[in-house]
């Protein structure tokens, strides 16, 4: 019984640690870094044009600075962040128009969406996530338009809902298109309400 009792009592120990470890790897996965408007704080150029109650930064723009260390007038970087100084959205900006990725965040640092922009117009593929962290839809653009496949999920990261985005489909909800598509249906709506 006694040579039997201690492999049983190794196998217990070797599975406590090795769920342990896994325990420790999942916890490490979920932690959040919350990127902060100190991130940028050895950043030259930067302006803060609105602060909340307590003097926290709401509202940071950074402008190119020329090789004497002056600022210019060329708005190059925009932050804005929540109360807690956490970074709500960054993105560089070129020719006073959005340009490369842009990010938003949940008030605990979470990433809320990524988006692409050339010259103001968005492109590329744009991913928007539930606060806990599962995507809930990503998509493209091309030319400020939907495109492709848009995918939609639920909170538990399951696929509701798939679309072409065409012509004569809604996708997005945010492009000309789609507005446009969004504005002809409502207008049908009241139009045949207006009949009844």
């Amino acid at each position: 019984m006694k040579k039997l009792l201690i492999p049983v009592l190794l196998l217990s120990i070797l599975v406590v640690a090795v769920s342990c470890n896994e325990k420790k790897k999942r916890e490490k996965k979920e932690t959040i870094v919350a990127r902060t408007i100190d991130d940028y704080a050895n950043m030259p150029g930067g302006v803060i044009r609105n602060c909340y109650a307590d003097s926290t930064p709401r509202d940071v723009y950074f402008y190119k600075v020329d090789e004497q260390g002056n600022r210019t007038d060329e708005l190059v970087q925009e932050v804005h962040c929540y109360e807690n100084r956490n970074i709500y959205m960054e993105g560089a900006i070129k020719h006073e128009e959005r340009d490369g990725v842009w990010n938003a965040y949940f008030k605990n640092g979470r990433l809320q969406a990524t988006c692409t922009y050339k010259e103001g117009i968005q492109v590329g593929e744009e991913k928007v996530y539930y606060e806990n962290g599962k995507l809930l839809y990503s998509g493209q653009y091309d030319n400020g338009i939907c495109v492709g496949k848009w995918e939609f999920f639920n909170e538990n990261g399951i696929k509701t809902v798939e679309i072409n985005a065409n012509d004569t489909t809604i996708a997005c909800r945010a492009c000309p298109k789609c507005e446009t598509l969004m504005q002809k249906e409502n207008e049908a709506y009241r139009a045949s309400q207006q009949k009844r």
